[in-house]
C-alpha cells in the first residue's frame, strides 16, 4: 500500500445535494484512515523499541532565596563606535633613551659583559 495524502472537503452543501458524493469519498477516506492507522502503530512501536529511557524531563530548579532576582540572559559582543584610546601609547624605552639613561645595576652589567665576551669569542674564530 502506498501513502496518498490527499484531502477531501465536502461541506454540508453537497451532502444534502447528493449522497453520491459521499459515497465516491468514503472508500477513499477508509483506505486513507487505516493507512494512517498503520504508519502511526509502527511509529508507536518503534519508538517503544527504543527504549523510554529517552523521553527525558527538565528538573525543577531549587530556590534557595526568598528574593527572586531576574536571570541575566543576552551578553552581546562589544561593539564600540570609535575606539577607547585614540592614540597609541608612545615607546619611551627606545634606543636613545637606552642610551641616554642606561641600567648600571650589578646585574646589567653583568649580562652586558657577558654578551661582550661572546662577541669576542665568536669574532676570534673567524
Amino acid at each position: 500500500m502506498t501513502l496518498i495524502s490527499t484531502s477531501v472537503s465536502v461541506s454540508t452543501d453537497d451532502v444534502s445535494r447528493s449522497s453520491f458524493v459521499l459515497e465516491e469519498y468514503e472508500e477513499d477516506v477508509v483506505v486513507e484512515v487505516v493507512v494512517l492507522e498503520q504508519v502511526l502503530a509502527n511509529k508507536d512501536s518503534k519508538a517503544l523499541k527504543a527504549g523510554a529511557s529517552t523521553i527525558k524531563k527538565k528538573a525543577k530548579n531549587i530556590c534557595t532565596s526568598v528574593t527572586f532576582h531576574r536571570p541575566k540572559t543576552l551578553q552581546k559582543a562589544r561593539n564600540p563606535k570609535y575606539p577607547c584610546i585614540s592614540a597609541l601609547p608612545r615607546n619611551k624605552l627606545d634606543h636613545y633613551q637606552i642610551l641616554k639613561y642606561p641600567l648600571t645595576t650589578e646585574s646589567a652589567m653583568k649580562k652586558i659583559e657577558d654578551n661582550n665576551k661572546k662577541k669576542t669569542r665568536m669574532l676570534s674564530r673567524r
